[in-house]
């Protein structure tokens, strides 16, 4: 990796850019606040698919335009990555993780108002941009507050996790709104959580870098992508 972004030793000891970390061993409250964030990103993976026939009924759709409710989602969180990293690195971790909630939970709220496949795909539009925001600085944020590499795989599970529990939950409620209402319940627990952790410092990297056109003709891009498309590409 340290070749990919062409700075040698890169986010080891003797790397000058490499991110801060705290010096303390994280304790209970960012660790739960943080990984609060990627269940409440990963709930609205699942959410709608948990109750898509359903929402099919609701909607008086198809299965396949339900499942593109999802698929708008990703778009938007695919093309947030990076802005949301950028946002996080200039605003703070902790800030950003909020925005992106409360963002998540306005698409839902938008989605409540009627049964409406145009409301939905705008709900959805809007929840994907929030996801974006959020995935990346809830593990920011666990990262600045001095997270080892284990507890950011535990944030990558949960984030991956909370879809599972969300086919289990999602279909006991009733209604069109399940998925919605559901989500909002969570994404209000994880800012709660995200309340009760402890700020962290801003935690910019490579400030002077700079993405070049000749990053996409690395052939070992494509490989990593290949492997999470096959990974939780094929999950989803």
């Amino acid at each position: 990796m340290a070749r990919l972004r062409r700075v040698p030793e890169a986010d080891r000891p003797r790397d000058p850019g490499r991110r801060a970390r705290a010096r303390t061993p994280l304790s209970k409250r960012p660790a739960i606040g943080g990984i609060g964030v990627g269940v409440a990103v990963g709930w609205n993976i699942a959410a709608i698919g948990a109750v898509a026939t359903r929402m099919s009924h609701a909607y008086g759709v198809g299965l396949a335009t339900i499942g593109l409710l999802t698929t708008t989602q990703f778009l938007v969180h695919m093309s947030m990555q990076i802005p949301g990293g950028r946002t996080a690195d200039r605003f703070g971790a902790r800030p950003t993780a909020f925005a992106g909630l409360a963002v998540i939970a306005a698409g839902n709220a938008i989605a409540l108002a009627s049964p409406s496949i145009a409301l939905a795909f705008a709900g959805r539009a809007v929840v994907g941009f929030g996801t974006g925001l959020a995935f990346v600085s809830g593990l920011d944020y666990l990262r600045a507050r001095g997270g080892t590499p284990f507890l950011l795989g535990v944030y990558g599970g949960a984030s991956v996790l909370a879809p599972g529990v969300a086919l289990a939950v999602v279909p006991v409620f009733g209604g069109f709104r399940a998925p919605y209402e559901t989500t909002i319940v969570v994404v209000a627990l994880a800012t709660l959580a995200m309340i009760l952790a402890p700020a962290s410092g801003r935690t910019e990297r490579h400030a002077g870098d700079r993405l070049e056109a000749g990053f996409f003709r690395d052939r070992r891009l494509y490989r990593y992508a290949a492997i999470h498309a096959m990974s939780f590409g094929v999950n989803v």
